[in-house]
């Protein structure tokens, strides 16, 4: 698993994704790669580990220390010559703003060449730019892009409590 951008929205995909491995996995088995891309991953990375020490049997946390919209420049890193059973399964993109998110995970795709990893792009909202790359089909340069518009889907309010 790679989290390009280390917000708090990054950090809740880490941490949430590292319990569920914990729950559903074997004793022996392997744990949970997670690659941190942010300007200050290295800080962020020893951070969580302090705050989630629970959770340092579960994770191999390791960072990049650069920025998001770099994330391509930094492709080898993330996953190296490493075979198909140690690549990441997914890379989630979490950047400030659409623009900026669409534009790492444009090129982190890009970078990325032949390797089918889906790349998802949390964004704003399930329309605009998340309703292109949704609509853009599967034979296209997107087909490994996957929009998730964050407050259409997790900030949805009950019409009874509003």
């Amino acid at each position: 698993m790679v989290v390009v951008g280390l917000g708090l929205l990054g950090e809740a995909l880490a941490v949430q994704a590292a319990r569920t491995w914990r729950e559903l996995r074997d004793d022996d088995q392997r744990p949970l790669r997670v690659t941190i891309v942010d300007e200050q991953g290295e800080m962020k990375a020893a951070s969580m580990r302090e705050r989630h020490s629970e959770l340092d049997a579960v994770w191999e946390l390791r960072a990049l220390d650069m920025p998001p919209e770099s994330a391509a420049a930094g492709a080898y890193e993330i996953i190296g010559d490493s075979s198909e059973l140690e690549a990441p399964a997914v890379a989630y993109v979490c950047g400030g703003d659409d623009r900026s998110t669409l534009a790492a995970g444009l090129s982190l795709q890009n970078s990325l060449g032949n390797r089918r990893i889906p790349v998802v792009l949390v964004l704003t909202r399930s329309d605009g730019l998340a309703r292109l790359i949704s609509e853009s089909g599967t034979q296209t340069e997107f087909e490994n892009l996957r929009a998730f518009g964050l407050f259409d889907r997790a900030l949805t309010a009950d019409p009874w409590y509003v």
